[in-house]
């Protein structure tokens, strides 16, 4: 019974993580791509590159990096508020 319960709670977790993996895809798909690589570059990598890294890239400052960054994040907030109860 125990084992049966893990593994639902197991199956329930992957079946979680498979739409919140779903609903961030459509949500990278309605950035500009711009925006996009701010958000890959800065919160995909598994070693992100330095907002001053971005920015020379750019041709910006540090500071408009962070708050490219800041938004990006509000607006996913915004975005998975609708799939997180």
């Amino acid at each position: 019974d125990e084992k049966s319960s893990e593994l639902e709670s197991d199956v329930a977790s992957r079946q979680e993580l498979g739409l919140l993996k779903s609903h961030l895809d459509d949500f990278l798909n309605t950035l500009k791509e711009r925006d996009l690589e701010i958000f890959k570059n800065r919160l995909l990598r598994e070693v992100p590159l330095s907002l001053q890294e971005i920015a020379d890239q750019y041709g910006v400052s540090r500071e408009r990096i962070r708050q490219v960054e800041a938004r990006l994040l509000g607006n996913l907030k915004v975005y998975m508020s609708k799939f997180i109860r």
